[in-house]
């Protein structure tokens, strides 16, 4: 329990100070007046925020950041005032980031690199896929148009890519699902094991003037090493989705309709 206090300006001044850890401002400066102004002053310190435990004062307060990235102004504020952090000036494109590349680090402003935005070679003659890599856009430049890759399993193909097939047994490379009118898609063979583009269901593929066997039984496919076809969607004919040999090199065989149920051509170029 606190000691008794006098019935006097002393006890109501000594009462405060117990309760509240008051440590008065210098402005005021103990021992305050046995007064009505001692106890005003009283007041106004624990008010002013001269109490909290005996703990001490706070006699300034300053801001610390990046010096490459702010400015602080203001500072030390001792007993008013308004710190400011602005941004420093930065040279054009350049943004906000971590590191492109390596372990984690501190942020910093810096020019956009290719590996911020995908994978792939990022050019005048490529753009970004909805997948985050870098393609070359169908009729543009780079090999027909098209981003070859070589592959050495099965692969359901993209549209806009083209595919070099160098596995150790044939390669199926499935047609793109939903495609788009223009849409392109290439197989090469890399070896004599070579390729067999292989139909989804309701599609179909026209090759020198013929048609495969609609749905998952039709496909076309190589006959030799170098063998390549170049494919474009044409659009949607009797129920049929059609992708139609717009370009081939070599001997290729198509799984057409009625007897025999192959058709070969040693055609070479456009068809």
């Amino acid at each position: 329990m606190p000691p008794p206090y006098p019935y006097s300006y002393e006890g109501i001044v000594a009462a405060l100070i117990d309760k509240f850890g008051l440590i008065p401002f210098p402005m005021h400066g103990p021992p305050y007046e046995s007064s009505f102004k001692g106890i005003v002053d009283a007041i106004q310190d624990l008010a002013g925020g001269g109490g909290g435990g005996g703990s001490g004062t706070v006699t300034g307060v300053n801001l610390t950041a990046p010096v490459s990235v702010f400015s602080v102004t203001g500072v030390p504020i001792t007993t008013s005032g308004t710190i400011v952090l602005s941004f420093l000036d930065q040279p054009a494109n350049t943004f906000f980031a971590g590191p492109s590349s390596g372990s984690p680090a501190a942020p910093a402003f810096r020019e956009i690199e290719s590996a911020d935005l995908g994978s792939g070679s990022a050019n005048s003659t490529t753009f970004l896929r909805g997948d985050g890599t870098w393609a070359v856009p169908s009729g543009g430049s780079g090999g027909g148009g098209l981003n070859w890759l070589e592959i050495t399993a099965d692969q359901t193909g993209i549209a806009g890519e083209g595919y070099i097939a160098n596995g150790g047994s044939r390669i199926l490379v499935t047609l793109p699902v939903s495609p788009s009118i223009g849409d392109q898609i290439g197989v090469y063979a890399a070896n004599t094991f070579g390729w067999r583009l292989v139909q989804q269901a309701g599609q179909t593929i026209r090759f020198a003037g013929r048609s495969s066997i609609g749905g998952t039984d039709g496909y076309l496919q190589s006959q030799a090493y170098g063998d390549a076809a170049w494919l474009t969607y044409l659009g949607s004919f009797g129920g049929s989705d059609v992708w139609g040999v717009i370009n081939h090199e070599g001997s290729l065989v198509l799984r057409g309709v009625g007897a025999p149920p192959y058709y070969s051509t040693g055609v070479r170029g456009y068809t």
